[in-house]
C-alpha cells in the first residue's frame, strides 16, 4: 500500500467536496462553509440571549464571584496578565477566559447572566468543533466517533453545563484541541489544535502539559512535512488567511503571560515553578496508575466523578479491573490501527497514546488535597481514547458491506446529526440552575453589603476562620456593582492592595466569627449560615476608627 494510501475501513476519505467551477458548468461554486459558518454564528448568537433570559436571576458565588469581580476589574481599566488564582499559591497560566468573556459581558450590560450564558456557548463550540474535526479526521465514521464522545461529556456535566468554572472551560477547549489533533494530523489544518490547546492550557495549569504535547506534534510534523518526510491528503489544507489569523489570535493570546514573564520581580512563572517541585505530597506514579481505572471505568465517566462541577474529595482507587479491561483493548486497537500501513494511522495512535501518557504523569505529580476537579483535563482524554478505541475496533469488526451501509450517509445526514447532539446536550445542560443560588440569596449577603456601601467611596475587605466558601470575593463584588471601589491584601481577590484608612468588611466563620461577636466589634451587618459548608458566618462593617478593634480578635 503506498504511503499516501488510506484504507476506507479505518480511516475514509471525508465526503462532501466541494464542487469546482469547472464541474459547475464554469459557474462560480457556492460556498456552503461560508454559509454554515454564518448560520452558526447566528444561531450561537440568538441562543446566547435567550440564554441570558434563562439565568436572570443567577448570582455569581465563591469562585464564580472571583470571575465576576475580575470582569468589573477589567471594566475599570485592569487587564490581567495571567489567569484567575488557584489554591496552590499561585495563578494559571493565562488570561484567556477573562479576556474572552469580557466582550459578551460587556454587551450584556455588566449582567451576572452573562457568564453562565457565554460558558454554554463555549462548551457547545468546543464540542461542535470537535464533531467537524471529527468529520475532517475520519468522514462518517469520524464523525460518529467524535459525536459519541461529545455525548458522554454532556453527559458527565450533568445539568450544570452553565457553571463558569475554569477547570471545566479548560477541559472542553482541551477536548477540542485533541480532536483538532487528529484533523491535523489527516489535513495540515493546525489552526484548532494549537489555538484550543493554548486556551486550555492558560484556564487551568491540569491542561497545560498535554496542551504542550499537541503543539509539540503540530511543530514536529510541519517540520517534517517541510522536509518532504511527512504528507498530508492533497487538497485538504486551510486557505492561507486562517493560518495568518491562527498565528496573530496565538500572539495575542500568549501576551499576556509573556509580559508578566518580562516584568521586573517575581513572574508567575516562578510560583508555578515551585507549586510542581512539592516532593512528599505527590500522588505518585502507581497511585495515579490505580486512579486511572477509575477515570476510564464507564459508570464513573457518565456520572462525572472526574468532571461534573463540584469540589468532592477524590478517596480510594479500586480501577484495577477496568484499567486492565481498556488497557487489552488499546492494545487490540494499536494492532489493527498498525496494520492499516499508513503514516496516518500510526501517527493518530502515536499521539493518543502520548497524550494519554502524559496525562498519567501528570496525574502522578497532583498534590493532596485532590478534588475531582482537579482530573477534569484527564478525564476528557480518556473519553477520548475510549470513544476512539471502540471506534477502530468496531471498524475493524464491521465488514465490507456494513462499511459500505455506514457510509452512505451523505455530508447533510452528519450535519444534521451532529447539530441534534449539539441542541439537545446544550439544551438539558441548561435545564437547571446550581442550587447554591437561591441558598445565598436567603443568606443576604449582597443585600447586606448593599446597604452599606455609598457609591463612589473605597472600601477595604478582610476575612477570618474561612472554610471552603469564598464568601469575601462575594462581599468584594457587592461593593464594585454597588458602585464602590474594593480594595484588599487577600491575594485570591487580585484587588489593589488595601486601603488602611478606608472604611473595613470584615467576613469571619468559625472561632474568629464567635470572637468578633463576642467583643462586638464593629457593625454586625449579617449572622447567617452558608447550608454548603454547614458553617455559621458573619460580616461586620467597620468604620476607619473601629479597626482597632480587630485586634481583640486573631488572626487580626
Amino acid at each position: 500500500m503506498p504511503a499516501s494510501a488510506v484504507d476506507p475501513k479505518f480511516f475514509p476519505q471525508p465526503a462532501g467536496q466541494t464542487p469546482t467551477a469547472a464541474s459547475t458548468g464554469g459557474r462560480e461554486p457556492r460556498s456552503p462553509k461560508s454559509a454554515a459558518a454564518v448560520a452558526s454564528v447566528v444561531v450561537l448568537g440568538l441562543m446566547w440571549v435567550v440564554l441570558l433570559w434563562r439565568y436572570r436571576f443567577w448570582i455569581a458565588t465563591n469562585d464564580h464571584a472571583v470571575f465576576q469581580l475580575a470582569m468589573e476589574q477589567m471594566r475599570d481599566g485592569e487587564i490581567p496578565l495571567v489567569g484567575t488564582y488557584s489554591r496552590l499559591n499561585f495563578k494559571h497560566p493565562g488570561p484567556f477566559r477573562e479576556w474572552v468573556f469580557l466582550l459578551p459581558y460587556l454587551a450584556s450590560g455588566g449582567r451576572a447572566a452573562a457568564l453562565p450564558a457565554t460558558t454554554i456557548i463555549f462548551h457547545t463550540l468546543m464540542f461542535g468543533l470537535s464533531i467537524r474535526a471529527g468529520w475532517q479526521w475520519a468522514s462518517t465514521r469520524g464523525a460518529v466517533t467524535a459525536a459519541a464522545s461529545v455525548g458522554i461529556m454532556y453527559i458527565a456535566f450533568g445539568k450544570q453545563l452553565h457553571v463558569p468554572w475554569n477547570p471545566l472551560l479548560a477541559a472542553t477547549a482541551l477536548f477540542a484541541g485533541v480532536w483538532g489533533l487528529f484533523m491535523f494530523i489527516r489535513t495540515g489544518r493546525w489552526a484548532q489544535a494549537v489555538l484550543c490547546a493554548s486556551a486550555a492550557a492558560q484556564m487551568h495549569v491540569s491542561a497545560a502539559p498535554p496542551a504542550l504535547v499537541i503543539i509539540s506534534v503540530v511543530i514536529g510534523l510541519t517540520a517534517l512535512a517541510r522536509t518532504g518526510q511527512w504528507k498530508c491528503d492533497s487538497g485538504a489544507g486551510a486557505p492561507r488567511w486562517v493560518g495568518r489569523t491562527a498565528i496573530a489570535a496565538f500572539v495575542v493570546m500568549w501576551s499576556g503571560p509573556l509580559a508578566d514573564v518580562l516584568n521586573v520581580g517575581r513572574s508567575n512563572i516562578s510560583a508555578l515553578r515551585d507549586a510542581s517541585s512539592a516532593g512528599d505530597e505527590q500522588l505518585g506514579l502507581s497511585n495515579a496508575l490505580a486512579l486511572s481505572g477509575r477515570i476510564v471505568d464507564p459508570g464513573e465517566m457518565l456520572t462525572g466523578t472526574f468532571l461534573r462541577p463540584g469540589s468532592e474529595m477524590v478517596t480510594g482507587t479500586g480501577g484495577a479491573v477496568p484499567l486492565a479491561a481498556w488497557a487489552l483493548l488499546g492494545l487490540v486497537a494499536v494492532g489493527l490501527a498498525f496494520r492499516a500501513g499508513t503514516q496516518h494511522d500510526r501517527a493518530t495512535i502515536v499521539v493518543l497514546v502520548a497524550l494519554c501518557g502524559t496525562a498519567l504523569v501528570l496525574m502522578s505529580r497532583f498534590v493532596s488535597p485532590l478534588f475531582g476537579y482537579l482530573f477534569a483535563s484527564v478525564s476528557a482524554i480518556a473519553v477520548i481514547a475510549v470513544a476512539v478505541t471502540v471506534s477502530i475496533i468496531v471498524a475493524a469488526v464491521f465488514d465490507d458491506a456494513a462499511v459500505v451501509r455506514l457510509r452512505r450517509f451523505d455530508t447533510s445526514s452528519i450535519v444534521a446529526g451532529g447539530v441534534a447532539v449539539l441542541l439537545v446536550g446544550t439544551a438539558l445542560g441548561a435545564s437547571d440552575l446550581n442550587q447554591i443560588v437561591p441558598e445565598r440569596r436567603a443568606i443576604g449577603i449582597n443585600g447586606a453589603v448593599h446597604a452599606v456601601v455609598v457609591p463612589g467611596e473605597t472600601y477595604a475587605v478582610q476575612a477570618g476562620g474561612n472554610v471552603g466558601a469564598l464568601a469575601e470575593s462575594e462581599v468584594a463584588l457587592q461593593i464594585e456593582l454597588s458602585g464602590g471601589d474594593a480594595t484588599s491584601d487577600i491575594s485570591s481577590l487580585d484587588l489593589p492592595e488595601e486601603d488602611n484608612e478606608a472604611p473595613l468588611f470584615v467576613v469571619a466563620m468559625t472561632g474568629v466569627r464567635q470572637c468578633l461577636i463576642d467583643f462586638g466589634v464593629g457593625n454586625l451587618i449579617l449572622d447567617s449560615t452558608i447550608e454548603a459548608v454547614q458553617q455559621d458566618i458573619a460580616i461586620l462593617f467597620l468604620k476607619p476608627n473601629q479597626r482597632w478593634q480587630l485586634a481583640l480578635c486573631p488572626p487580626f
